[in-house]
């Protein structure tokens, strides 16, 4: 089984008690504090293209699996590094 139990958004989307109602139990502000903080297994990347890599990379530097929206990065050089 699976749970999204935490969530890190840069925006107000809906209020506490439609997070409670979809079992998510914390939200994060920022996201450092969600990488530093989250006890989740896995990371899914959902927002602009620029920002792909290096938000997957931090993730899997910390060791988080992660899921990207396509494409992971934008050039052969940012998929090197």
């Amino acid at each position: 089984d699976t749970a999204t139990t935490e969530i890190y958004t840069s925006l107000f989307v809906g209020s506490v008690s439609v997070y409670k109602r979809q079992g998510v139990e914390k939200r994060y502000f920022t996201y450092q504090e969600a990488l530093e903080n989250s006890r989740a297994d896995l990371v899914y990347v959902s927002t602009i293209n620029s920002l792909h890599a290096p938000l997957a990379s931090s993730a899997l530097r910390r060791g988080f699996h992660v899921i990207v929206d396509k494409p992971a990065c934008l050039t052969v050089q940012e998929l090197l590094t």
